[in-house]
């Protein structure tokens, strides 16, 4: 009869250090595929922000080239079309506060967003 080896023998050493191991890699291999959809997702609502704010500045930057609007006690709404979405400036004008605009933007791709901005500007 061929002898035993040590590391094999009535109590067993193999199995429980093999199951250990293997436990050890599926955890780590599930960690990995956890995190690759988690950043995949960080990913994509960091690109849909971008775009929020480029739609947000772009509607800004054309508010504020539009010239009729800085007339004392103007009000009214102006839409902007732009390739990612529309921006809708609502804006009113009065001699105290200077200038209050508020930008509703909406994305293409189905997201909304509201900022509001206090301009104090002189009035001529």
């Amino acid at each position: 009869m061929r002898k035993r080896l040590r590391s094999t023998n009535e109590q067993g050493f193999i199995f429980p250090i093999l199951l250990f191991l293997f436990t050890f890699f599926l955890a780590a291999i599930t960690y990995g595929i956890t995190s690759y959809y988690t950043m995949m997702d960080w990913v994509e609502n960091e690109a849909k922000l971008v775009r929020m704010n480029t739609l947000y500045q772009m509607g800004r930057a054309s508010f504020r080239e539009d010239a009729y609007h800085q007339q004392a006690g103007s009000q009214g709404v102006i839409v902007y079309e732009f390739p990612y979405g529309t921006v809708t400036a609502t804006f009113e004008t009065n001699e105290e506060d200077g200038e209050s605009v508020d930008y509703y933007i909406e994305e293409q791709a189905g997201g909304k967003r509201h900022r509001s901005n206090l301009y104090k500007i002189v009035l001529e």
